[in-house]
């Protein structure tokens, strides 16, 4: 078919017409729609998940522990039979933690942490750079200083009579003095020790809760190796056989 000049412009300008027509929107695959619909922008919140419970599985379970390991609001499981200090309690009020005890012996490659408390008593600075070390290497390790004899084993009964801590380890020129001043509490059961021998035979027997370390004469390692053995051990319990 064969069209004149005339026809082909007609022809061309009606479509023209047709595309430039406000009202009319092409749909053909070769002629996507540009106009996108606008969706007013909402911020993303995450959905709402109940948080996971902090399990404690210290047999002693002071103020400190709570403020490390939970924040305000949380929920705590305890072991039944979990000592809560006074100051724990008002822990758990202040800063209203949902407290529930259950069963929660470690199983697994789990260990419940014990927690103590060493007390520095009149000693040298290679002594106490020897402490700082072992603090370092185990965050529930606490330590304190003080003056005499006699002011330690007023620390360590203070400690050990708050539940505090689960033991207190006292290093001191004097751990005569403040094992026999420390035993005059009936919540004490204190010991000196030497040596890793001395430790290895007194553990077993007395389970003491209170240890007296006399540094002098002792290196940097074997200072701290005597004490890591201590922290170590299970947590001193009063003897089955002891009524």
């Amino acid at each position: 078919m064969n069209f004149d000049a005339v026809t082909i412009e007609r022809m061309v300008r009606e479509v023209l017409e047709q595309v430039q027509r406000p009202d009319n929107v092409r749909t053909s695959p070769a002629s996507p729609v540009n106009t996108l619909l606008k969706v007013p922008a909402t911020p993303w919140a995450p959905a709402s998940v109940a948080p996971a419970a902090v399990v404690i599985r210290e047999r002693i379970v002071t103020a400190d522990v709570l403020k490390e390991q939970t924040k305000p609001g949380s929920k705590v499981v305890i072991a039944k039979k979990a000592i809560l200090t006074p100051a724990a309690q008002d822990y758990v009020r202040n800063f209203k933690l949902g407290l529930e005890r259950s069963d929660t012996s470690p199983t697994g490659n789990s260990v419940a942490v014990v927690r103590w408390k060493i007390i520095l008593s009149s000693v040298a600075e290679h002594t106490a750079r020897a402490i700082d070390a072992v603090c370092q290497a185990c965050s529930s390790v606490q330590r304190e200083i003080s003056g005499t004899a006699n002011e330690a084993a007023v620390f360590a009964v203070s400690a050990m009579s708050r539940a505090e801590v689960a033991g207190v380890i006292v290093v001191t020129t004097a751990p005569q003095v403040v094992a026999c001043r420390a035993n005059r509490s009936s919540v004490i059961r204190a010991a000196v020790v030497s040596d890793l021998a001395t430790w290895q035979q007194v553990q077993p027997q007395l389970r003491p809760n209170v240890v007296c370390i006399n540094p002098h004469g002792r290196g940097f390692m074997e200072l701290q190796n005597v004490i890591n053995k201590v922290l170590a051990s299970p947590a001193p319990e009063v003897p089955a056989d002891w009524s």
